[in-house]
């Protein structure tokens, strides 16, 4: 039989990694060579017989004992993603960046004099009707000769090619507006913007902040940190992606956030990762108490113990091992920065709260149930 080498997942979630096969000294029978992927990564044979039986588990059904990996079809993402088509990537960014469709702008920069800029794209830039062409200097807005390119889709997929970067005009003529976009990470400016989207007007309904976080950079992710915090203090909810706004989820503080956190702890029924980058004795203890009812494969990544000043990595050691000796695989990653919980890949906890350590430091996650981002997340470590 042959058994092919590589990476497996046993059908109780628990993974290992095939050597290959080999036949007892004695009887000859076949057996498979396999290590444990968690705890100390023991060195295991089994029968090549039993490798690929099917077992009943009832109402449940019938599965293998063990899949390869490899084997697995891969889910199909939700909504727009990297493999969408060109197309449908080109109208998801038209249908959220919405302003004028008659002009828009380009940058530029001038690398010798360290400027740069935004103007609005003309056909006749620097043609001989263009006053810049003779030296001259005049607005583009304020030009006779002007012939401004419409902004449609071949302009956002030069953007989204990288070829130009491209300016949206959100103002339309008539002077409404369908986004607006403001650079601020202050608890007191957010609540000041944000109180003027929710100025009366007939028609309007809700309120929508687009907030985009590069959750790989530590800064920009500490920045978005203290908006949570401002949009937790005004009653926002949050939205993965664009959504009905009754399956909001919310934006919950350190002292409202764990009878939901819990819940979805204990609902999990494959996978649990937990990225922490501190842990504390007081809350891993409190952690064990849920962690180890939950009938999900744990994962927690936290920080080496050699990462603390020497006097605090024993403590870091005892955690660890606490975790450990639950059956819970614990894996080190240096200079890590994300906090966040993801339950199945789709139910996402990510905010400024470390589950294994935090405390009463005006802290905030949001719960938002999304497969992207729970994707983008977990390559992130």
């Amino acid at each position: 039989m042959f058994i092919k080498p590589g990476k497996y997942i046993h059908f109780k979630g628990k993974e290992y990694e095939v050597i290959g096969t080999a036949s007892h000294s004695e009887t000859l029978e076949e057996v498979v060579v396999y290590r444990a992927l968690y705890g100390e990564g023991g060195l295991w044979v089994r029968p090549a017989a039993m490798w690929d039986e099917i077992v009943d588990l009832g109402l449940r059904g019938r599965v293998k004992r063990f899949t390869r990996v490899d084997d697995i079809p891969p889910e199909t993402p939700f909504g727009i993603h990297n493999q969408s088509a060109p197309a449908e990537k080109i109208e998801l960014f038209m249908s959220l960046f919405v302003g004028r469709d008659d002009v828009f702008a380009k940058r530029w920069e001038n690398v010798e004099k360290g400027s740069n800029g935004y103007v609005p794209v003309c056909g006749n830039e620097w043609s001989p009707s263009c006053p810049k062409y003779g030296g001259g200097k005049m607005r583009c807005g304020s030009c006779p000769n002007h012939n401004f390119v419409r902004y449609d889709k071949s302009a956002v997929e030069k953007h989204l090619k990288g070829l130009m970067t491209v300016g949206v005009y959100p103002m339309s003529p008539d002077e409404t507006r369908r986004f607006l976009v403001f650079d601020f990470d202050g608890k007191g400016t957010l609540q000041q913007y944000a109180g003027r989207l929710h100025r009366l007007y007939d028609g309007k309904k809700e309120v929508q902040v687009y907030d985009y976080v590069d959750v790989h950079v530590a800064m920009l992710e500490k920045m978005y940190q203290k908006r949570l915090r401002g949009y937790a203090a005004i009653g926002y909810k949050t939205k993965g992606t664009p959504q009905p706004l009754e399956e909001a989820r919310a934006i919950f503080d350190e002292r409202t956030f764990f009878p939901v956190y819990c819940a979805d702890v204990l609902a999990a029924n494959s996978e649990i990762l937990i990225v922490s980058p501190f842990v504390a004795k007081r809350r891993v203890l409190a952690a064990l108490n849920y962690l180890t009812a939950a009938k999900a494969k744990v994962t927690v990544i936290t920080k080496p113990p050699e990462n603390y000043v020497p006097k605090d990595r024993g403590k870091i050691t005892e955690c660890v091992e606490l975790l450990k000796q639950h059956d819970i695989t614990v894996k080190t990653k240096e200079r890590i920065h994300q906090k966040f919980a993801i339950m199945d890949q789709r139910v996402v906890w990510y905010g400024s709260i470390n589950f294994l350590s935090y405390g009463a430091s005006g802290e905030s996650v949001m719960r938002i149930e999304n497969l992207d981002v729970a994707g983008e997340l977990s390559r992130g470590v």
